[in-house]
């Protein structure tokens, strides 16, 4: 086992630095590969020795117990690319994933939530303490900004320029992106930095801190958000990626290009971008009316 433990951490290392994955990417990968090493482990079964019954067992194993469709792609991924290092690196005589094919995922895009709802929950933030005021900045940016919430919280402060307007982002993939900060959001951040300076003096590293002065976690601002949605009287499904979703959705509504759009998002391809259209049916029909000669 000990052997294992070794070669994963040597995958954790290449998908860090050879292959250049974000962090959070990399966490889930070995999470995932954990998983399926510790099913192996219940099988009396080395990952050097693993055949594609194993893998494809395993894989039906996540299914059984509920799993949603992208959790199960992401877990095959992770399996798929351990197996690919081993047989690489030389440390496995094959590669027990080869042929397989990766799950599909059911799309599931959540409603977004109207101007009115995100003003509501803007407003539900509670008082003037550091937590409030630190997740009234978060909540301007993902709005504002359009930023995964990932992103948002592995922002550095240097990252911000104020000056300049402008927030600089390293997405999937470590694509990195500008995305302007309109003035609302401006506003947010600079009361967030006079807070923090104060609790903590100087800004740097890490943007957004706990009250104990670590880089904030994504579960906790996710539970406050429920919180608060709830505060705001909203039924809809509330998370922290909503935001992302009402930042597209509303710039489409208001007319934005869809291409622009796909830059401040920092999509890959445009086909990610245009899921987004599907969500608003009633702006596409008025678009048309207005438009086209004969609608």
């Amino acid at each position: 086992m000990a052997m294992i433990d070794s070669r994963l951490d040597e995958c954790r290392e290449h998908l860090r630095s050879e292959r250049g994955l974000s962090p959070q990417t990399v966490a889930t990968y070995v999470h995932h590969a954990k998983a399926y090493l510790a099913f192996l482990k219940d099988a009396g079964c080395a990952a050097t020795d693993a055949t594609p019954d194993h893998v494809t067992a395993h894989i039906g194993g996540l299914r059984e117990r509920g799993l949603r469709s992208a959790p199960v792609f992401c877990a095959t991924v992770a399996i798929k690319t351990f197996h690919r290092f081993l047989l690489a690196k030389g440390h496995a005589p094959h590669d027990p994933t080869t042929g397989l094919k990766s799950p599909k995922i059911v799309s599931r895009v959540s409603e977004p939530l109207s101007v009115d709802e995100v003003e509501r929950l803007f407003a539900a933030v509670p008082g003037h303490g550091f937590a409030h005021i630190r997740d009234r900045a978060i909540l301007a940016i993902l709005y504002g900004c359009g930023l995964r919430v990932g992103e948002a919280l592995g922002l550095d402060a240097g990252q911000i320029h104020m000056d300049e307007g402008y927030v600089r982002v390293l997405g999937k993939g470590s694509r990195e992106r500008l995305v302007p900060v309109g003035p609302k959001a401006a506003e947010a951040l600079l009361h967030y930095l006079t807070a923090r300076r104060d609790r903590f003096g100087e800004v740097s590293g890490a943007l957004f801190l706990s009250r104990c002065g670590a880089r904030l976690k994504k579960g906790g601002f996710g539970q406050r958000l429920k919180r608060y949605a709830a505060r705001a009287g909203i039924t809809k499904r509330v998370h922290p990626h909503i935001l992302r979703h009402c930042f597209s959705v509303h710039l489409l509504a208001g007319g934005a290009n869809v291409r622009a759009l796909q830059l401040l998002l920092g999509h890959a391809s445009l086909a990610t971008t245009q899921r987004y259209l599907n969500l608003d049916w009633a702006t596409l029909r008025e678009t048309c009316r207005l438009a086209h000669p004969r609608f």
